[in-house]
């Protein structure tokens, strides 16, 4: 089949790399399939950010607020790596406690 040991590690080699492709693709398709079960039919995430608390103290409020409502994402925000409060959007409130939530 091979006519020399050369033809045969050349062969090898190839064989290699099209092992590495196919791995390569199959991390990326459990990459994609991860992010796509984090998301909801509105674009947002089941698991919820994270946020420490210097974030508020340097001016980032806003734009976390924004955020939260705009994507509607849930947003728990840490001090000394502990969780302390969760952020949700208005509209998701109204939709809780519609739904009979105790909060």
């Amino acid at each position: 089949m091979y006519e020399n040991y050369l033809e045969y590690q050349t062969f090898l080699q190839k064989v290699i790399i099209i092992n590495n492709v196919i791995m390569i693709i199959k991390v990326i398709t459990l990459i994609l399939i991860r992010r796509r079960d984090c998301m909801t039919e509105k674009g947002a995430r089941l698991v919820p950010d994270t946020k420490p608390v210097t974030d508020f103290l340097r001016g980032q409020s806003s734009k976390i607020f924004d955020d939260v409502r705009e994507k509607d994402n849930t947003t728990i925000v840490y001090k000394n790596s502990k969780p302390q409060v969760a952020i949700i959007s208005y509209e998701r409130y109204k939709k809780l406690k519609e739904e009979g939530a105790d909060i």
